[in-house]
Protein backbone atom coordinates (compact mmCIF):
# COMPACT_ATOMS: atom_id res chain seq x y z
CA UNK A 1 0.00 0.00 0.00
CA UNK A 2 2.76 2.46 0.96
CA UNK A 3 4.74 1.66 -2.20
CA UNK A 4 1.68 2.01 -4.44
CA UNK A 5 0.54 5.31 -2.87
CA UNK A 6 3.74 6.92 -1.51
CA UNK A 7 2.23 10.44 -1.38
CA UNK A 8 -1.02 9.36 0.25
CA UNK A 9 0.20 7.02 2.96
CA UNK A 10 -1.98 8.25 5.82
CA UNK A 11 -5.01 8.77 3.58
CA UNK A 12 -4.85 5.26 2.18
CA UNK A 13 -4.09 3.82 5.60
CA UNK A 14 -7.15 5.64 6.92
CA UNK A 15 -9.28 4.11 4.17
CA UNK A 16 -7.92 0.65 4.97
CA UNK A 17 -8.66 1.23 8.64
CA UNK A 18 -12.18 2.28 7.68
CA UNK A 19 -12.62 -1.11 6.03
CA UNK A 20 -11.27 -2.70 9.19
CA UNK A 21 -13.63 -0.61 11.30
CA UNK A 22 -16.61 -1.54 9.14
CA UNK A 23 -15.70 -5.19 9.60
CA UNK A 24 -15.43 -4.69 13.35
CA UNK A 25 -18.72 -2.85 13.27
CA UNK A 26 -20.63 -5.45 11.28
CA UNK A 27 -19.02 -8.48 12.91
CA UNK A 28 -20.60 -8.34 16.38
CA UNK A 29 -24.03 -7.46 15.01
CA UNK A 30 -24.06 -10.15 12.32
CA UNK A 31 -22.38 -12.62 14.66
CA UNK A 32 -24.97 -12.00 17.35
CA UNK A 33 -27.81 -12.41 14.86
CA UNK A 34 -26.32 -15.64 13.46
CA UNK A 35 -25.78 -16.95 16.98
CA UNK A 36 -29.40 -16.34 17.84
CA UNK A 37 -30.55 -17.90 14.57
CA UNK A 38 -28.38 -21.02 14.43
CA UNK A 39 -26.40 -21.41 17.63
CA UNK A 40 -22.65 -21.44 18.21
CA UNK A 41 -21.56 -23.12 14.95
CA UNK A 42 -23.38 -20.95 12.42
CA UNK A 43 -21.23 -17.74 12.77
CA UNK A 44 -18.04 -19.78 12.26
CA UNK A 45 -19.43 -21.63 9.26
CA UNK A 46 -20.52 -18.39 7.58
CA UNK A 47 -17.23 -16.61 8.35
CA UNK A 48 -15.20 -19.58 7.12
CA UNK A 49 -17.11 -19.60 3.84
CA UNK A 50 -16.57 -15.86 3.34
CA UNK A 51 -12.83 -16.18 4.04
CA UNK A 52 -12.52 -19.03 1.54
CA UNK A 53 -14.26 -16.96 -1.14
CA UNK A 54 -11.97 -13.98 -0.46
CA UNK A 55 -8.88 -16.20 -0.64
CA UNK A 56 -9.91 -17.36 -4.11
CA UNK A 57 -10.55 -13.77 -5.25
CA UNK A 58 -7.13 -12.65 -4.00
CA UNK A 59 -5.44 -14.98 -6.48
CA UNK A 60 -6.69 -12.78 -9.34
CA UNK A 61 -6.97 -9.38 -7.64
CA UNK A 62 -3.60 -8.98 -5.90
CA UNK A 63 -0.62 -7.76 -8.00
CA UNK A 64 2.33 -10.12 -8.48
CA UNK A 65 5.13 -9.88 -5.87
CA UNK A 66 8.14 -7.72 -6.71
CA UNK A 67 11.73 -8.86 -6.46
CA UNK A 68 13.48 -7.03 -3.61
CA UNK A 69 16.46 -9.34 -3.19
CA UNK A 70 18.99 -6.72 -4.32
CA UNK A 71 17.60 -3.84 -2.25
CA UNK A 72 19.78 -2.71 0.65
CA UNK A 73 18.82 -1.50 4.12
CA UNK A 74 18.80 -2.51 7.78
CA UNK A 75 16.15 -2.21 10.45
CA UNK A 76 18.77 -1.46 13.12
CA UNK A 77 19.56 2.02 11.81
CA UNK A 78 15.89 2.96 12.07
CA UNK A 79 15.96 2.26 15.80
CA UNK A 80 18.75 4.79 16.24
CA UNK A 81 16.06 7.48 16.20
CA UNK A 82 14.16 7.93 19.50
CA UNK A 83 10.91 8.65 17.67
CA UNK A 84 10.94 5.07 16.36
CA UNK A 85 10.79 3.67 19.89
CA UNK A 86 8.06 6.15 20.84
CA UNK A 87 5.92 5.30 17.81
CA UNK A 88 6.48 1.58 18.43
CA UNK A 89 5.31 2.03 22.03
CA UNK A 90 2.25 4.02 20.95
CA UNK A 91 1.19 1.31 18.49
CA UNK A 92 1.70 -1.24 21.26
CA UNK A 93 -0.50 0.75 23.65
CA UNK A 94 -3.26 1.15 21.07
CA UNK A 95 -3.38 -2.61 20.49
CA UNK A 96 -3.03 -3.26 24.23
CA UNK A 97 -6.17 -1.29 25.08
CA UNK A 98 -8.17 -2.91 22.28
CA UNK A 99 -7.00 -6.38 23.29
CA UNK A 100 -8.05 -5.76 26.88
CA UNK A 101 -11.55 -4.70 25.86
CA UNK A 102 -11.92 -7.65 23.51
CA UNK A 103 -11.88 -10.03 26.47
CA UNK A 104 -13.23 -7.85 29.28
CA UNK A 105 -15.88 -5.56 27.82
CA UNK A 106 -18.52 -8.23 27.26
CA UNK A 107 -18.13 -9.28 30.91
CA UNK A 108 -18.43 -5.65 31.94
CA UNK A 109 -21.76 -5.42 30.07
CA UNK A 110 -23.28 -8.49 31.77
CA UNK A 111 -24.98 -6.53 34.60
CA UNK A 112 -27.07 -4.72 31.96
CA UNK A 113 -28.65 -8.07 30.89
CA UNK A 114 -28.43 -7.27 27.17
CA UNK A 115 -29.26 -9.77 24.45
CA UNK A 116 -26.39 -10.97 22.20
CA UNK A 117 -27.69 -8.68 19.45
CA UNK A 118 -27.70 -5.62 21.73
CA UNK A 119 -24.22 -6.47 22.99
CA UNK A 120 -23.15 -6.54 19.35
CA UNK A 121 -24.71 -3.12 18.83
CA UNK A 122 -22.77 -1.71 21.79
CA UNK A 123 -19.57 -3.21 20.38
CA UNK A 124 -20.43 -1.47 17.11
CA UNK A 125 -19.98 2.04 18.56
CA UNK A 126 -16.18 2.35 18.70
CA UNK A 127 -15.50 0.69 15.31
CA UNK A 128 -18.17 2.93 13.75
CA UNK A 129 -16.52 6.09 15.08
CA UNK A 130 -13.12 4.72 14.05
CA UNK A 131 -14.31 3.90 10.55
CA UNK A 132 -15.89 7.32 10.06
CA UNK A 133 -12.95 9.37 11.34
CA UNK A 134 -9.92 7.40 10.07
CA UNK A 135 -10.02 8.64 6.42
CA UNK A 136 -10.36 12.28 7.49
CA UNK A 137 -7.53 12.01 10.00
CA UNK A 138 -5.36 10.32 7.38
CA UNK A 139 -6.09 13.06 4.85
CA UNK A 140 -5.24 15.78 7.38
CA UNK A 141 -1.99 14.02 8.26
CA UNK A 142 -0.96 13.87 4.59
CA UNK A 143 -1.84 17.52 4.02
CA UNK A 144 -0.57 19.08 7.26
CA UNK A 145 1.85 16.55 8.75
CA UNK A 146 0.43 16.92 12.27
CA UNK A 147 1.24 13.32 13.18
CA UNK A 148 2.66 13.86 16.67
CA UNK A 149 -0.13 16.26 17.64
CA UNK A 150 -2.73 13.74 16.50
CA UNK A 151 -1.08 10.92 18.44
CA UNK A 152 -0.88 13.05 21.60
CA UNK A 153 -4.56 13.95 21.27
CA UNK A 154 -5.39 10.29 20.75
CA UNK A 155 -3.54 9.32 23.93
CA UNK A 156 -5.50 11.82 26.01
CA UNK A 157 -8.78 10.70 24.45
CA UNK A 158 -7.95 7.12 25.43
CA UNK A 159 -7.55 8.30 29.03
CA UNK A 160 -10.92 10.07 28.90
CA UNK A 161 -12.65 7.08 27.32
CA UNK A 162 -11.44 4.53 29.87
CA UNK A 163 -12.27 6.93 32.69
CA UNK A 164 -15.87 6.86 31.45
CA UNK A 165 -16.03 3.16 30.60
CA UNK A 166 -14.66 2.00 33.98
CA UNK A 167 -15.67 4.38 35.38
CA UNK A 168 -12.72 5.41 37.52
CA UNK A 169 -13.65 4.91 41.19
CA UNK A 170 -12.56 8.34 42.40
CA UNK A 171 -14.84 10.28 40.03
CA UNK A 172 -18.50 10.97 40.95
CA UNK A 173 -19.85 8.86 38.08
CA UNK A 174 -22.54 6.14 38.19
CA UNK A 175 -20.92 2.70 38.38
CA UNK A 176 -23.49 0.94 36.19
CA UNK A 177 -24.56 3.32 33.44
CA UNK A 178 -25.06 2.01 29.92
CA UNK A 179 -25.11 5.46 28.31
CA UNK A 180 -21.80 6.32 30.01
CA UNK A 181 -20.26 3.15 28.60
CA UNK A 182 -21.53 3.95 25.11
CA UNK A 183 -20.17 7.52 25.26
CA UNK A 184 -16.82 6.29 26.57
CA UNK A 185 -16.64 3.62 23.89
CA UNK A 186 -17.35 6.23 21.20
CA UNK A 187 -14.56 8.46 22.57
CA UNK A 188 -12.27 5.43 22.46
CA UNK A 189 -12.97 5.00 18.74
CA UNK A 190 -11.94 8.60 18.11
CA UNK A 191 -8.89 8.26 20.35
CA UNK A 192 -7.64 5.08 18.68
CA UNK A 193 -8.17 6.67 15.27
CA UNK A 194 -5.96 9.63 16.23
CA UNK A 195 -3.47 7.32 17.89
CA UNK A 196 -2.95 4.74 15.14
CA UNK A 197 -3.68 6.31 11.74
CA UNK A 198 -0.61 8.66 11.70
CA UNK A 199 1.80 5.90 12.76
CA UNK A 200 2.79 4.56 9.36
CA UNK A 201 3.55 8.03 8.00
CA UNK A 202 5.61 8.86 11.10
CA UNK A 203 7.62 5.66 10.69
CA UNK A 204 8.24 6.46 7.02
CA UNK A 205 9.43 9.98 7.87
CA UNK A 206 11.80 8.52 10.46
CA UNK A 207 13.07 5.99 7.92
CA UNK A 208 13.75 8.61 5.24
CA UNK A 209 15.51 10.85 7.77
CA UNK A 210 17.69 7.86 8.72
CA UNK A 211 18.84 7.60 5.11
CA UNK A 212 16.58 4.82 3.93
CA UNK A 213 15.92 4.82 0.16
CA UNK A 214 12.44 5.40 -1.21
CA UNK A 215 11.81 1.80 -2.26
CA UNK A 216 9.55 -1.11 -1.48
CA UNK A 217 11.90 -2.57 1.13
CA UNK A 218 11.68 0.60 3.23
CA UNK A 219 7.91 0.47 3.06
CA UNK A 220 8.03 -3.20 3.98
CA UNK A 221 10.24 -2.53 7.01
CA UNK A 222 7.98 0.21 8.35
CA UNK A 223 4.87 -1.87 7.74
CA UNK A 224 6.54 -4.78 9.50
CA UNK A 225 7.35 -2.62 12.50
CA UNK A 226 3.74 -1.48 12.70
CA UNK A 227 2.42 -5.03 12.46
CA UNK A 228 4.95 -6.27 15.02
CA UNK A 229 4.03 -3.63 17.61
CA UNK A 230 0.30 -4.11 17.04
CA UNK A 231 0.60 -7.89 17.35
CA UNK A 232 2.60 -7.70 20.59
CA UNK A 233 0.06 -5.26 22.03
CA UNK A 234 -2.81 -7.45 20.91
CA UNK A 235 -1.14 -10.40 22.65
CA UNK A 236 -0.32 -8.53 25.86
CA UNK A 237 -3.72 -6.83 26.18
CA UNK A 238 -5.85 -9.88 26.99
CA UNK A 239 -3.17 -11.47 29.21
CA UNK A 240 -2.06 -8.38 31.13
CA UNK A 241 -5.55 -6.94 31.25
CA UNK A 242 -6.96 -10.25 32.44
CA UNK A 243 -4.42 -10.48 35.26
CA UNK A 244 -5.15 -6.91 36.36
CA UNK A 245 -8.87 -7.58 36.09
CA UNK A 246 -8.58 -10.44 38.58
CA UNK A 247 -6.42 -8.39 40.95
CA UNK A 248 -7.98 -4.91 41.00
CA UNK A 249 -11.27 -5.18 39.09
CA UNK A 250 -12.55 -3.55 35.91
CA UNK A 251 -12.69 0.13 37.01
CA UNK A 252 -9.07 0.29 38.15
CA UNK A 253 -7.85 -1.80 35.21
CA UNK A 254 -9.62 0.62 32.87
CA UNK A 255 -7.91 3.52 34.59
CA UNK A 256 -4.52 1.84 34.15
CA UNK A 257 -5.25 1.38 30.45
CA UNK A 258 -6.21 5.05 30.26
CA UNK A 259 -2.93 6.01 31.92
CA UNK A 260 -1.10 3.96 29.30
CA UNK A 261 -2.78 6.10 26.65
CA UNK A 262 -1.87 9.30 28.50
CA UNK A 263 1.76 8.13 28.71
CA UNK A 264 1.87 8.26 24.90
CA UNK A 265 1.01 11.96 24.98
CA UNK A 266 3.59 12.53 27.73
CA UNK A 267 6.35 10.80 25.76
CA UNK A 268 5.55 12.83 22.65
CA UNK A 269 5.55 16.07 24.63
CA UNK A 270 8.93 15.24 26.17
CA UNK A 271 10.31 14.31 22.74
CA UNK A 272 9.10 17.56 21.20
CA UNK A 273 10.54 19.65 24.03
CA UNK A 274 13.86 17.83 23.91
CA UNK A 275 14.06 18.14 20.12
CA UNK A 276 13.14 21.81 20.24
CA UNK A 277 15.95 22.64 22.64
CA UNK A 278 18.47 20.42 20.87
CA UNK A 279 17.78 21.74 17.37
CA UNK A 280 18.97 25.14 16.25
CA UNK A 281 15.58 26.15 14.93
CA UNK A 282 12.02 24.91 15.12
CA UNK A 283 12.10 24.03 11.43
CA UNK A 284 14.59 21.26 12.20
CA UNK A 285 12.05 19.30 14.24
CA UNK A 286 11.53 16.15 12.15
CA UNK A 287 8.22 14.84 10.98
CA UNK A 288 5.71 17.25 12.47
CA UNK A 289 6.27 20.04 9.94
CA UNK A 290 6.99 17.92 6.86
CA UNK A 291 3.75 17.11 5.01
CA UNK A 292 4.01 14.32 2.46
CA UNK A 293 1.69 16.26 0.12
CA UNK A 294 2.96 19.71 -1.00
Amino acid sequence: MSFTFPDRVSTMFGILETCYGVGQMIGPVVGGALYQAGGFKLPFLVLGGVVMCMAILCIWLLPPPQNIANMQGSMLSLFKMPITFIVYYIIFVGALTLGFLDVAYSLHLKPFHLSPLLVGLVFLVAPAVYALTAPFIGYIMDKKGWCKSSMALGGMLVLVSFSLIGPVPFLPLPMESLWLNVVGYAVLGLGISNLLVPQLQELLVAAFESGYPDNIKTYGITSGLYTSAFSIGGFAGPIGGGLLLDKVGFPWTSFIMGLAGASCALLLALYQLTTKFCCKSKDEIPGEHIPLIP
